[in-house]
């Protein structure tokens, strides 16, 4: 059962954390996305310099294969899905507050209609 006054105490702090370790996250994600990108493009100039004659499908077919890029990507997803995690806990925090001050404004509704019957 949902503890109103607890949600409505502690709730605040666990948002900002964890919109904290969702930033971070973030951050995290697009700087492995920007380092995977470079890793690519340094990847298909060396490629493209040890073979002057090979066309860009071929290059793209090279750097897509390669054992480095395929980790690099692999690593990005897991980022991402960290990412996205702390995003979910984010949204439920908020969800959860905004429930329990729905949840306090009927019980005070309900109090005050009480006074006025007695």
């Amino acid at each position: 059962m949902l503890n109103i006054e607890q949600v409505l105490s502690q709730n605040p702090g666990l948002k900002s954390y964890a919109a904290s370790q969702a930033e971070t996250a973030r951050l995290d994600w697009l700087e492995a996305k920007e380092a995977l990108k470079k890793q690519e493009a340094q990847f298909a100039l060396q490629t493209k310099a040890m073979k002057p004659k090979i066309t860009a499908t071929e290059i793209k077919y090279i750097v897509d294969n390669h054992p480095d890029i395929h980790v690099g990507r692999l690593n990005l997803v897991r980022l991402e899905s960290s990412y996205r995690v702390f995003e979910n806990e984010v949204q439920f925090r908020d969800d959860e507050f905004t429930a329990a001050k729905v949840l306090a404004r009927i019980k005070i509704s309900e109090m005050k209609t009480i006074e006025g019957v007695i």
